[in-house]
């Protein structure tokens, strides 16, 4: 909930959408979350539990919607169910639904690989080339906005410290380096996930490459300027 909540908080007139999917002839239940701009895909036991979810919400600025059907074919119907509602961003806990299964590689995937730290200070994007290290730094300055984290591109030097340049420009605090202790680290889906709470696997919508469009559509309201 809290990585799918921070990620629409970082955008303006983002949607947090929390739909309980449950089988018509047996208790197995799939919850899945879809919205525009920052979306969550966890199993939570009831449509009570994900409305005490969705209250949450308001706290980080963030409208929360919460939908709950039956259906006779969880996984066959899943696809279509969220893509009904156009996400950018899917987030799947451990063991989630396979990203082929709900999005076809249009839509990115977030999936959490370990709990977040308590209290982090800092946010990590392991940068590496191509879509995914891209990603993987849109994902991560996004939960440095939201929650006004101090976000560092690793392992440092070269195009980290041209990316954190950058955005240090664009209002963001941003450094290069290597991680330090307690922070929130996301890496690219595919790296062997060592020591990351969270993967990212890049999607057509989100355009994580073109950095100048993502940062503009960021809630300007939460940068940290550094000017």
């Amino acid at each position: 909930m809290e990585v799918g909540a921070a990620l629409a908080a970082s955008r303006e007139r983002s949607e947090l959408i929390l739909s309980h999917l449950a089988a018509q002839e047996r208790d197995t239940r799939l919850e899945v979350g879809t919205g525009l701009g920052g979306e969550l895909l966890e199993t939570a036991g009831t449509p009570g539990k994900l409305q005490a979810l969705a209250d949450r919400a308001p706290a980080r600025g963030v409208q929360a919607v919460v939908q709950s059907r039956f259906a006779k074919d969880i996984a066959a119907e899943l696809p279509g169910h969220v893509a009904a509602a156009k996400p950018d961003t899917i987030v799947l806990g451990p063991g989630g639904t396979d990203r082929e299964t709900l999005a076809a590689g249009a839509v990115q995937l977030v999936t959490v690989l370990h709990s977040l730290p308590d209290a982090p200070g800092t946010v990590v994007a392991r940068w590496t080339r191509g879509p995914g290290g891209a990603a993987a730094v849109q994902v991560a300055a996004q939960l440095a906005v939201a929650d006004r984290l101090k976000l560092v591109i690793s392992p440092g030097g070269g195009r980290c410290a041209g990316l954190a340049a950058e955005l240090t420009k664009d209002g963001i605090a941003a450094g290069d380096g290597p991680p330090p202790s307690g922070a929130i680290v996301v890496a690219p889906a595919g790296d062997g996930g060592r020591g990351a709470h969270l993967a990212v696997l890049p999607g057509a919508r989100e355009g994580g490459d073109d950095l100048g469009q993502w940062v503009r559509d960021l809630d300007r309201s939460k940068l940290i300027g550094q000017r």
